[in-house]
């Protein structure tokens, strides 16, 4: 009986020095951040393609960051890159164009071809 009742307050939230602390909800921590911009400029000129399907454009480059659309081997033009959440160990972000439109925001490098590259452009 002692356990199931341990179990039942554990599971319920967690009591230290008298005060109750509720666990963070998974859904609020992971909810996407309202007001992500990130600065960037129109300081490369190389262009490049998605290089796979259904890849997420953001408003910033962070998984927390509210996603603009999602495409699939599109033609991009290059503006800057930064740092932000790494993808396959790739921490690189892009912000781009996409082709004929007036789409822009942030792209993982790791889903961009590689005739974008870092060492011909700047850092936003």
């Amino acid at each position: 009986m002692t356990n199931r009742l341990l179990a039942g307050v554990a599971a319920a939230a967690v009591i230290v020095g008298g005060l109750t602390m509720a666990p963070a909800s998974t859904a609020a921590t992971l909810a996407p951040l309202s007001n992500c911009s990130h600065s960037w400029r129109n300081a490369s000129a190389d262009s490049g393609k998605i290089s796979t399907t259904d890849v997420n454009m953001r408003k910033g480059p962070h998984f927390m960051c509210d996603i603009i659309g999602t495409f699939s081997k599109n033609k991009v033009y290059a503006h800057c890159w930064d740092t932000g959440n790494k993808v396959h160990g790739n921490p690189h972000w892009w912000h781009v164009r996409i082709a004929g439109t007036d789409t822009n925001g942030w792209v993982s490098e790791y889903y961009l071809s590689y005739s974008i590259s870092r060492s011909t452009s700047e850092r936003c």
